[in-house]
């Protein structure tokens, strides 16, 4: 029995490592995966010209290298990753190259192309990024194939013309001159939208976090750690998060330090006026940020300074100015974390400091962080109700630039003591747990389109509002109907796990 079960063993290590089930562009392949579907994507790539080293099924170094290359070429982010966007253009490349090329003339339509070339109408339009329908005579079309010219029906011997007749006198089927073994460049794919998670660990051993992230999977581009904590005097108080980065460094993921100054209970207005005040501190502070960014091997650096008082808008924005101008040179990105408003008041103790025209010349991108309208310390309501939500988009789209503005949503809730400022935050797994446990009935709020319920807990009553996959997809319309570059969720770990499907049907 010992020696049937190390044959069934060897077996199955064996088949482990030769090939895997998994079909061509179902998963994400990176560096250290293996697989029929690699052996794939290298032959593909192979035939392309971007030499992967050969097709083992193995991707190694090489195949890598030819990936990045192929991205470069075809403009998407040169990370490495065979992700779906990837996979997308390598096929629309493949197809391209081993088609053959079809001149329009009069009559045609794309579905009796579609019939002579054994294509269909939606394949067509794909491989040649149609926007409709339309066709004119001397269009020149790429169609899927072995590079075989398609020939359509002779016309009739009085010259009438018929659909899809032959090439007019003059015109040729081949209207690329010279090689046309080369790779051809094709239209840059539409860019998809930015999801940003916020990553937090609030005690040695907190996994949510990163048990999120590897669940959220491919919906997530780049994870932002609460790991970079300023004092008055620009000094860096910093720790690892390992799982993290070696999370990232298996998928490519890219990772930027925040920056904060919370203390305590709160962020704290006074380190933030002596390090906003001061050149000097500034200086300190942005020196010390590029060390930490460079000896972590961060893409970059989030600001997430709060309760700057209003007095120091100026000094924020030259910060922010300096920042940028330190980080970009090294290759290093810029994002911030701002109090979310829907009109500039200067004079507010929160916001006012937040001059969110001038920021945006600086950041790469901006989250303004469109939770909390309703939190402990007020009445209960909405932490994020989808009218406020979109007042804030739309004021930030039309002063920062909607092309660098990642929406900030809320992924967790608050239980308030009912009639009063009273509560506390919880997670939505936390509150689906107390709604079971209480057998209370959670109710829709049609107006700002959230969840909440009410429950009794040792004789008093309490409310509870959250955010779920509901009350993402309202949320994920204003996105797209002030077409921002994406969103920012705080925070990972917290979350309705439901939330990522949505995310990934909505957003890639």
């Amino acid at each position: 029995m010992r020696g049937i079960g190390l044959a069934v063993l060897l077996l199955l290590v064996l088949a482990g490592t030769t090939v895997l089930a998994a079909p061509y562009g179902s998963r994400t392949l990176y560096r250290g995966t293996f697989g029929g579907d690699v052996v794939e994507l290298q032959r593909r790539l192979d035939v392309l010209g971007f030499s992967p080293g050969g097709s083992d099924g193995i991707f190694g170094l090489q195949t890598r290298e030819a990936v990045v290359r192929f991205q470069q070429e075809y403009g998407l982010v040169p990370d490495g990753l065979a992700d779906k966007w990837t996979f997308r253009a390598v096929d629309r490349a493949y197809t391209w190259k081993n088609g053959a090329f079809y001149t329009v003339v009069t009559g045609d339509t794309l579905w009796s192309i579609g019939l002579r070339a054994n294509a269909t109408v939606e394949k067509i339009s794909w491989l040649n990024q149609l926007q409709d329908d339309m066709l004119f005579p001397g269009q020149v079309l790429r169609l899927p194939g072995t590079g075989i010219a398609v020939e359509p029906p002779a016309p009739p011997a009085d010259g009438t013309p018929v659909p899809g007749g032959t090439t007019p006198p003059g015109e040729t089927t081949s209207p690329v001159p010279g090689d046309e073994s080369k790779p051809v460049p094709l239209p840059t794919p539409a860019p998809r939208y930015t999801v940003l998670g916020y990553y937090a660990e609030d005690w040695w051993g907190d996994t949510r976090s990163l048990d999120s992230l590897k669940t959220a999977g491919e919906a997530v581009d780049l994870a932002v750690n609460f790991q970079l904590h300023v004092d008055a005097l620009g000094n860096i108080d910093t720790r690892d998060y390992n799982g993290l980065m070696a999370e990232a460094t298996t998928r490519g993921l890219k990772v930027q330090g925040l920056v904060h100054n919370f203390s305590g209970s709160g962020f704290d207005a006074d380190v933030a006026r002596q390090v906003l005040g001061s050149p000097a501190v500034r200086a300190t502070t942005i020196t010390n940020l590029l060390a930490v960014a460079k000896a972590k091997g961060l893409s970059g650096i989030n600001v997430d300074i709060e309760n700057v008082p209003p007095d120091q808008r100026q000094n924020y924005t030259a910060f922010v100015k300096e920042l940028s101008e330190a980080l970009k040179p090294q290759g290093l990105s810029l994002t911030l974390s701002i109090p979310a408003k829907t009109w500039d008041d200067t004079k507010s103790a929160w916001s006012g400091a937040f001059d969110y025209k001038a920021l945006g010349q600086y950041a790469d991108h901006i989250v303004p962080m469109a939770y909390d309208e309703n939190l402990p310390g007020y009445f209960a309501g909405p932490v994020a109700s989808v009218g406020w939500v979109e007042k804030v988009a739309a004021y930030a789209s039309s002063t920062i630039g909607k092309e660098k503005v990642l929406l900030g949503i809320a992924a967790y809730g608050y239980d308030w003591k009912k009639g009063t400022i009273s509560g506390n935050g919880l997670s939505v797994p936390q509150a689906m747990s107390l709604a079971a446990r209480y057998g209370a009935t959670v109710q829709w709020d049609a107006v700002a389109k959230v969840p909440f319920f009410e429950y009794t807990r040792d004789g008093v009553q309490r409310i509870v509002y959250y955010e779920n996959a509901q009350s993402l997809g309202p949320k994920l319309d204003i996105v797209k109907k002030y077409d921002l570059a994406g969103i920012a969720i705080w925070r990972l770990g917290l979350e309705d796990p439901a939330i990522w499907p949505v995310i990934e049907d909505q957003l890639r």
